[in-house]
């Protein structure tokens, strides 16, 4: 199987800059106005890694493809939902500008914790997974079609 190490390297690169843009509480100023992009450019870079791998193999393997993205992706999702709970608790036990109550936690936790939106938020333990939750959706579209 060929390899793109430019398109790789490119790739690292935009995901940094998601980290880095989705992290300005602790880079402060740091994060450039143009780093929204780089989320764009890494869901394009991986369509192609994702079309050049699995393509020939979707038509008989549809249902592969999409147990091994959410193998893939479930792993770091749950840690960061579980931080997220973590921040959720401790805003409503000490106080904070986004406490939620305890009945939006625990009718939020089954959603989050099988990895599907809230009716009434998005992700409200992750709330960078909104995403991600497209992502899966239009894998989910392309590996059925």
């Amino acid at each position: 199987m060929r390899t793109y190490v430019t398109l790789d390297g490119l790739r690292g690169i935009a995901a940094l800059s998601v980290v880095v843009l989705h992290c300005y509480r602790y880079f402060g100023d740091f994060t450039w106005s143009s780093a929204a992009l780089a989320v764009d450019l890494f869901f394009v870079l991986s369509g192609f890694v994702l079309a050049y791998a699995y393509e020939a193999k979707l038509p008989t393997a549809s249902g592969a493809f999409l147990k091994a993205r959410l193998i893939r992706l479930y792993p770091l999702y749950l840690v960061g939902t579980l931080l997220g709970m973590i921040e959720a608790l401790a805003t409503m036990k000490y106080g904070g500008p986004a406490a939620m109550d305890r009945a939006t936690f625990w009718t939020s936790l089954p959603f989050s914790l099988a990895m599907l939106p809230t009716p009434w938020q998005m992700y409200p333990f992750d709330g960078v997974m909104w995403s991600i939750f497209f992502e899966l959706f239009i894998n989910a579209v392309w590996a059925v079609l």
